[in-house]
């Protein structure tokens, strides 16, 4: 296993160069940062964490927060952090939610996830899961995918990507307008998008002259089976009807009900999902699509800029955008 030494020698500079670029130091020569991180991969060399732990004060870990795993957005939400997170020779904590039972725990202050160097939190909001909104820690942290009043967050204008849906869903005269997904169980949990999206997709229809009352709301959580189970009941008697679903992983379970009753969607009736996630272009979907891997990127390098002792705050917001496709 390669050592600092040997870097440094490959590298043609101190060992205390390469330390600095190991602590992502800003006091360093591009050419020399540039050599050293070319001797680091020629030689394959790993950090010993506990020495740069101890040599640093930094752990060079950084805790990421999430209500749950195991959907696409997570994955590349994630994927995109840990890409940039390398290049600074960080590495990630996940730290799943899940449950009240855990945030018990993640309100304890000595926890664990707060000896990292910073928190990410996503997809959830403060002022719901802590006392008095506050996060139980001093490290930097920032706030993303969370609908809120704070001061340094990366989010998605989720209003904007309803109100997108609303302008472009084909509705046929006198016929069911239905808006499907985005229950959730516990709101403490709620991180709000799916509110913001419910808002953006009413206000556009309004906007063009339809009525609250002549959407029908149908409170699905996020589950395949049970957008299923509603999209075979719905299109058992009715055809030409328009769905907004607030997921696409609900929209893709609606339509797949659907044509348990030989309904496809296009042309026996419109549905837009939102995400734009892989299978979406598989199944032919129309959606709003979400710039995940950006908003892990950009939430990346705005907690590193804190680390480095950056005192800029700043909301961050993306915008979605339309992906017309075969469903609507």
């Amino acid at each position: 296993m390669a050592t600092i030494k040997e870097v440094a020698k490959l590298a043609g500079v101190s060992v205390g160069t390469v330390s600095k670029v190991l602590n992502n130091q800003n006091n360093i020569k591009d050419s020399n940062k540039k050599r050293v991180l070319e001797a680091i991969k020629e030689l394959n060399y790993e950090p010993n964490i506990h020495a740069r732990t101890l040599s640093s004060g930094k752990t060079h870990l950084i805790s990421v927060v999430v209500p749950t795993v195991g959907f696409e957005f997570q994955k590349i939400f994630l994927t995109s952090v840990d890409d940039v997170l390398r290049e600074s020779n960080y590495d990630s904590a996940i730290f799943p939610l899940l449950s009240r039972d855990r945030l018990v725990r993640f309100s304890d202050e000595n926890n664990f996830l707060y000896h990292t160097d910073a928190v990410i939190i996503s997809s959830l909001a403060p002022e719901r899961l802590f006392k008095e909104g506050k996060i139980p820690t001093k490290k930097p942290y920032i706030i993303v995918d969370s609908h809120g009043d704070y001061k340094n967050s990366v989010t998605i204008n989720n209003f904007l990507g309803g109100y997108l849906a609303g302008k472009n869903l084909k509705i046929h005269k006198n016929k069911k307008i239905y808006l499907i997904g985005g229950y959730e169980t516990d709101d403490i949990f709620s991180s709000g998008v799916f509110g913001e999206r419910t808002k953006g997709f009413i206000k556009a229809l309004e906007d063009r002259g339809i009525n609250y009352s002549d959407i029908e709301i149908e409170n699905i959580v996020l589950d395949w089976n049970q957008a299923f189970d509603f999209g075979k009941k719905v299109s058992q008697f009715q055809k030409n009807f328009s769905v907004f679903s607030v997921s696409d992983l609900v929209a893709w379970g609606f339509t797949e009900g659907c044509r348990v009753n030989n309904l496809i969607s296009g042309r026996d009736y419109h549905i837009i999902g939102y995400d734009n996630c892989s299978f979406a272009e598989k199944i032919g979907l129309t959606t709003i699509n979400q710039p995940i891997s950006d908003l892990g990127t950009i939430s990346a390098q705005k907690i590193l800029e804190k680390i480095n002792g950056s005192d800029r705050d700043e909301n961050v917001v993306l915008n979605p955008d339309y992906v017309e496709r075969n469903s609507n």
